[in-house]
C-alpha cells in the first residue's frame, strides 16, 4: 500500500510558523510521527532567491520536452524564470537544487517529523558533517549525503516523467507558490514489471504509465500545502 501524510495549508507571514496540531490525514496508511512546526521564509522575487542561493552557482536544469539535463548558472535560471511565458522558447525545470550551506539554509526549517527520522542527522558521524563547507553537491568535496534541503522550481507546464526514487528515500514537499500534481503508483510486483517494460519500450512519450498500472492515484497540491511521502511500500 502507498503511504503518505497530507497537511492542509496554513497562513504564512514573512517567516511563518504554522502550528499543525489539527491534521487532515488522507491516504491508506500513515506511519509518521506528529509534525509540530514548519518554518518558511517567503522570498518575494526569484532574484532574491538567486542571490541567497548564489548567483554564480551552477544549477542542473531539465529540458521538459526531452527529459534530459543541461547546466546553467543561477543567474541564468533567474533570468529565464522571470521571462514572460510567451517569450520562453523552451520549458525548463529545476528539480535537484540542494541548498544546505547557503544563506537559505537557516531560513527554511524542515517539518519536525523529518528531523526525527533523518538518518543523516541521527546516524552519520557528526565530525564529518561539521567538516562540510562546500555549498554545491560536488562529490569530491562532500563529507556526508547532502540531501537534506532541496528547492524545486518549475514554470507553468513543466513535468517530470514517472520514475522510482533511490531505495529508502523519504521526501517532503511544501508548495511555496503555484501548485503541483503527483501521480503515485503502489510498488507492487505487477506494477514494477509494467514500469520496467514501459521504460525499456522507449515509448514513454506515447504511453501514459498511469493508464497501464493498478491503483494509480492523483494528488493535487496547492500553494501552502505540505506533503510527506515516507519510504517503503
Amino acid at each position: 500500500y502507498l503511504q503518505y501524510l497530507f497537511l492542509p495549508p496554513s497562513p504564512l507571514s514573512a517567516i511563518a510558523r504554522s502550528c499543525l496540531d489539527n491534521l487532515t490525514v488522507k491516504g491508506i496508511r500513515v506511519l509518521v510521527a506528529p509534525i509540530h512546526t514548519l518554518s518558511v521564509c517567503l522570498l518575494r522575487t526569484m532574484s532574491l532567491f538567486g542571490l541567497a542561493a548564489g548567483s554564480r552557482r551552477m544549477v542542473d536544469v531539465m529540458d521538459v520536452n526531452t527529459q534530459k539535463g543541461i547546466e546553467m548558472t543561477m543567474a541564468q535560471w533567474v533570468k529565464y524564470y522571470e521571462t514572460p511565458a510567451a517569450e520562453r522558447e523552451k520549458l525548463y525545470n529545476v528539480i535537484s537544487l540542494e541548498f544546505s550551506h547557503t544563506k537559505l539554509e537557516n531560513i527554511v526549517q524542515r517539518p519536525a517529523t523529518v528531523d526525527l527520522v533523518d538518518w543523516v542527522d541521527n546516524i552519520w558521524p557528526r565530525h564529518l558533517k561539521e567538516r562540510q563547507t562546500e555549498s554545491t553537491n560536488a562529490i569530491v568535496e562532500m563529507k556526508y549525503p547532502k540531501v537534506r534541503k532541496y528547492c524545486l522550481m518549475s514554470v507553468r507546464g513543466c513535468y517530470t516523467d514517472f520514475h522510482i526514487d533511490f531505495g529508502g528515500t523519504s521526501v517532503w514537499y511544501h508548495i511555496h507558490r503555484g501548485g503541483k500534481i503527483f501521480w503515485l503508483i503502489p510498488p507492487t510486483p505487477l506494477n514494477l514489471e509494467i514500469y520496467e517494460s514501459w521504460v525499456l519500450s522507449g515509448k514513454q512519450g506515447d504511453i501514459f504509465l498511469g493508464d497501464k498500472v493498478e491503483k494509480c492515484q492523483r494528488i493535487e497540491l496547492k500553494q501552502g500545502y505540505t506533503f510527506l511521502i515516507p519510504s517503503g511500500g
